[in-house]
């Protein structure tokens, strides 16, 4: 059970980017001054769509990303199972009153954003979703019938008109944000709150292991 004198956390949503500096999810979250809590789905319907070779890939820079997490004080949660499941279970779990993620553009990506966020605007949980990936979104340059272009070069015209991209963030100050009775929720929870060192490649129910 969550101390009712304890400050409700905002949650960051870690998923195709394994950073730490320029990362709008995660600045945005701190800039909240709420405690955070990181959480790392890993989505088996997800990364099999991708291919073993990137779920490889995927799983050893979700471990150098804890690392550098780890480094700042911060515990990396990773979450196994359904992405429509394991997010809304864990904010409810942490009462989180916030969600931050980069914003994902693929279509099975997309689907699995729509649903969780559903999810958790039933819960009354707010959802932020950044742009984390793109200079530009894929909607902000349209032709003047407010169509896609069809045709690079009239596209990269069009771009350069556009205002310069923000620069890149800067890594968060993200020391003293960690939500420290996560574990102590979680070990008392479905999601099964684990040490790192006991997290299987593909655990048989939803599970969630601090990094």
């Amino acid at each position: 059970m969550v101390d009712a004198h304890s400050p409700a956390p905002v949650l960051v949503l870690l998923r195709d980017d394994y950073r730490v500096a320029d990362n709008p999810a995660l600045h945005a979250a701190c800039a909240t001054g709420q405690p955070v809590l990181c959480a790392y789905v890993q989505d088996a319907a997800l990364q099999d769509a991708s291919g073993t070779r990137i779920a490889d890939w995927a799983q050893a820079a979700c471990a150098q990303l804890a690392t550098s997490l780890h480094e700042q004080g911060q515990t990396l949660f990773m979450l196994s199972g359904p992405t429509r499941l394991s997010v809304p279970a864990l904010a409810q779990a942490v009462h989180a009153t916030d969600v931050f993620w980069n914003r994902r553009y693929d279509a099975p990506g997309i689907a699995a954003d729509t649903d969780v966020h559903a999810s958790l605007k039933k819960q009354g949980v707010t959802v932020h979703s950044c742009t984390g990936r793109l200079l530009f979104e894929p909607w902000a340059i349209r032709t003047q019938a407010g169509q896609p272009y069809r045709v690079f070069t009239a596209w990269w015209r069009a771009a350069r008109n556009l205002p310069e991209p923000p620069p890149p963030l800067p890594a968060p100050d993200i020391r003293g944000k960690n939500y420290a009775p996560a574990c102590t929720v979680l070990a008392h929870s479905p999601l099964l709150c684990l040490p790192a060192g006991q997290v299987e490649k593909k655990p048989p129910t939803p599970t969630c292991t601090g990094l």
